[in-house]
C-alpha cells in the first residue's frame, strides 16, 4: 500500500475514532445514558464537567485540524499529528465518559492503529511520553473513588 493511500485510510479512521469520543461526550452529557451504571459505580449523581473535560473535548478537534492541514502539504508530521490525535481522542473518550472503565480500553485501539503504521517510533512515543505517565498517574491518584 502506498504511503498516500495510508494516509488517507488513517485519516478516516482517526476521524471515526474522533467522532466516536465526540459521541461518548454527547451521549453522557445531554441524555441519561448509563445513568444508573454511573450512580452505582461513582455512589452519587450530578457528575459536573469542569474546564479541564471541555478542554480535552476540543484538543483532538484541534490536532485532527492540523492532521488535514499536514495532509495538504505532504508533511512528514503527518503520522505525528495522528498519534496525538488518537491519544487525545482516547483521553476524550475516557473523560468525557465521566471515567468508567469501559473506556479506558480505547488505549489499545489506538495502539492497534498505530501499529498499522508500522513505525516503532509511533508507538514508543505513545508509550514512553512523559505526558501519558503523568496524566495516567495523576488520574489514578487525584481523581480516584
Amino acid at each position: 500500500m502506498s504511503l498516500m493511500k495510508r494516509n488517507q485510510l488513517m485519516l478516516l479512521t482517526t476521524l471515526l475514532i474522533v467522532m466516536t469520543s465526540v459521541v461518548v461526550h454527547l451521549l453522557h452529557r445531554f441524555t441519561e445514558f448509563a445513568y444508573t451504571y454511573t450512580i452505582l459505580r461513582n455512589g452519587a449523581d450530578g457528575y459536573v464537567y469542569s474546564s479541564v473535560t471541555w478542554v480535552l473535548f476540543a484538543l483532538p478537534l484541534v490536532f485532527l485540524g492540523m492532521m488535514l492541514v499536514s495532509l495538504k502539504r505532504e508533511s512528514k508530521m503527518f503520522p505525528y499529528w495522528m498519534m496525538l490525535t488518537l491519544t487525545f481522542a482516547s483521553i476524550s473518550t475516557v473523560a468525557g465518559g465521566q471515567g468508567l472503565v469501559e473506556y479506558h480500553f480505547s488505549i489499545f485501539v489506538v495502539l492497534a492503529i498505530l501499529s498499522f503504521m508500522r513505525r516503532i517510533d509511533l508507538i514508543l512515543n505513545l508509550c514512553g511520553t512523559a505526558f501519558s505517565r503523568v496524566f495516567f498517574i495523576s488520574c489514578a491518584y487525584l481523581w480516584n473513588e
